[in-house]
């Protein structure tokens, strides 16, 4: 039993496959990310130290990863992409001793498993391994997590909902940001009438689930607004068009689809990913994103995705938010596959729809955090998930189990649980 440097993807891609071929939830995540994050042509291959070593008894791969430390991240050495026969526990040590070993050499000073080099790319090991992963989203043995009980363990959870129960719940949110707008409109207009002051605290997403609809008609009662009163009794549909023009019209707020085809590609990826370093720097596992990076990461997904999965909110004219989603694109991949031409013939020539939209992920800057802004960038999204009239659920991206705030937002809309994650932590 020794360790070995493997040679290259191609071998590295050997053993994952092999190890996978007769799982009957598996689909493939791994190969395609494989190349994006350790391609000899990758952005993100360029700008980190890498090596990928397997274990290895009589020619037989028994367990195998790449440890990854990136320039931005020195002291972080990311575990990433490990895979593993059962009840290999004398591999592991050596390769865990190596690992150790690489981290050492670099001056890293903590190692990340799970982490396959940045959180943009994939993060965690699946706590249980009983259901198709989604797109995008890790998959592994059920036995991994016990190579790692020793251990700190950082756990990240997910959630889905039936997209009807979406949709009602986002529709009163509607209903009642519309409300909180009206009311501040006129106090507004009474605090610079009578003080010269206009007011500045204009939304709360988190007080919706609060906001007292007696007290907001008795606001309106002696302050007249031409805002109209909105109605909506179809919970099977998003009505968004009369708060966008609300926000556009009272505060220069407005949502733009991203740009997706070729001459607009490069300049959609630079709007992404400064967003991305501006809103989740201070995040676990993030650290600054190269525009190339994202470029590389989204290239091999671009025949998928329309305009409209990715949505950035402006104010002003300036990028403050946005909201990625897609269709769940391993709904048409068959066990053991990957998403490739048949996928695309699928979704983009046959028109077959999709059942799961999925809300990677959504962020915006420190000062939009109360503006209800949040609230338009997820009834956009789906308001274009409705369109496609198999869309039966909607589910979340992985979240840390230790963000509350986050958690309970995504809990508002989507209530059940889904899938745990988890990495695991060795400070040095």
């Amino acid at each position: 039993m020794h360790l070995e440097t493997v040679s290259g993807i191609q071998e590295y891609e050997k053993f994952v496959i092999e190890n996978y071929k007769d799982d009957e939830f598996f689909k493939d995540n791994k190969t395609g990310l494989l190349s994006v994050v350790c391609g000899a042509k990758s952005t993100f291959r360029n700008n980190s130290v890498q090596k990928m070593v397997a274990v290895r008894k009589s020619g037989r791969t028994l367990c195998q990863a790449v440890f990854i430390i990136h320039k931005n991240s020195s002291e972080l050495m990311s575990f990433a992409f490990f895979e593993a026969l059962s009840d290999q526990q004398e591999a592991f040590l050596i390769l865990i001793d190596n690992a150790l070993e690489f981290a050492k050499s670099h001056c890293a000073s903590k190692i990340v498993f799970g982490l396959d080099g940045h959180c943009n790319n994939s993060v965690g090991y699946a706590l249980a391994s009983q259901d198709f992963p989604s797109f995008g989203e890790s998959y592994n043995k059920a036995y991994y997590s016990d190579y790692f009980k020793e251990f700190n363990a950082v756990k990240f959870v997910s959630f889905y909902d039936d997209i009807a129960n979406v949709n009602s719940q986002v529709n009163k949110d509607l209903l009642v940001l519309n409300r909180q707008i009206s009311r501040n409109m006129n106090l507004q207009t009474i605090n610079t009438t009578k003080e010269n002051q206009p007011r500045t605290d204009i939304l709360n997403i988190h007080n919706i689930e609060h906001c007292n609809e007696t007290s907001d008609r008795q606001d309106n009662q002696d302050y007249h607004t031409r805002i109209p009163k909105i109605k909506i009794n179809d919970s099977s549909k998003i009505d968004i068009s009369f708060i966008e023009k609300l926000f556009n019209d009272t505060q220069n707020v407005s949502l733009e689809r991203a740009d997706f085809g070729i001459s607009g590609f490069k300049k959609t990826m630079k709007r992404y990913t400064d967003l991305n370093n501006r809103i989740f720097i201070s995040h676990r596992y993030y650290f600054k994103r190269e525009d190339e990076e994202d470029y590389d990461l989204f290239n091999s997904m671009r025949p998928l995705l329309k305009n409209e999965n990715l949505i950035f909110a402006k104010r002003n004219g300036v990028d403050v938010g946005f909201i990625l989603w897609y269709p769940d694109f391993n709904g048409y991949v068959p066990k053991g596959k990957g998403a490739g031409i048949s996928t695309f013939l699928k979704y983009r020539i046959l028109k077959i729809s999709p059942s799961i939209a999925k809300v990677v992920e959504i962020g915006l800057v420190d000062s939009e955090r109360n503006s209800g802004l949040i609230l338009m960038l997820f009834a956009k999204a789906i308001f274009y998930a409705n369109k496609y009239k198999g869309i039966k659920k909607v589910s979340s991206g992985w979240i840390l189990d230790e963000n509350t705030p986050s958690k309970n937002i995504t809990k508002r809309y989507t209530k059940k649980l889904n899938k745990e994650f988890a990495t695991y932590e060795k400070d040095i």
